[in-house]
């Protein structure tokens, strides 16, 4: 099962909350503040947040919830496009699994959207650079390309022309744990393995 955890560009503009705390509307990200997004089968902690933009108390965050999705939406209060560049990040970080399952960030997604050329954000997931997003559907979303326990994402907007919003988004996969036989129940398997062969070499003899 995969899911897709959006996160979208991040600002100042409320009170911070600490690292108990579930993400939730209006939420600021200062520095050293995190919150966490509780899905069916795993815990995602949201964390070390990346804010450098000069008009980050103008922005508004909605809570994304629902299926298989956590994480936020930015935009202006009033509804405006994003005009100055900006440096907004996180880091995302498993920090529960459900019991029999094997958690891990396996992928990233950006979508930014604009009616303008020219509007483009470059982004870094855990130092490496990813393809950048940009104008006319110019998105980047990848699956199975990573293995993580966490994973830190930073976009860069160029402010070349307007932007509405920009999300970032980790993808998780949530796999069942393959049986793995005991060692005491490996060892009476090959006893019996072993009688067997006995056995037909008695049998053999006899004949």
């Amino acid at each position: 099962m995969k899911h897709i955890l959006i996160l979208t560009a991040l600002a100042t503009g409320a009170a911070a909350i600490s690292h108990t705390s579930p993400c939730t509307s209006t939420l600021f990200n200062s520095e050293g503040s995190s919150c966490t997004d509780t899905l069916t089968d795993e815990t995602i902690t949201f964390s070390d947040f990346v804010e450098n933009t000069t008009e980050a108390s103008e922005i508004t965050s909605t809570v994304d919830l629902g299926g298989a999705t956590a994480g936020f939406t930015f935009t202006y209060f009033d509804g405006r496009s994003f005009f100055a560049p900006f440096s907004l990040g996180y880091t995302a970080t498993i920090t529960a699994c459900a019991t029999g399952f094997t958690c891990a960030i396996t992928g990233y997604s950006d979508i930014i959207t604009t009616n303008f050329p020219g509007a483009e954000v470059g982004v870094t997931a855990t130092g490496i650079p990813l393809e950048p997003v940009g104008f006319d559907g110019d998105n980047y979303t990848e699956d199975d390309v990573v293995n993580l326990q966490s994973a830190t994402k930073v976009g860069n907007f160029n402010g070349i022309a307007p932007m509405f919003a920009y999300e970032s988004d980790v993808i998780t996969s949530v796999i069942p744990k393959s049986s793995v036989p005991e060692p005491a129940n490996i060892s009476l398997f090959g006893a019996g393995l072993l009688s067997i062969a006995l056995l037909r070499r008695r049998c053999a003899v006899r004949k």
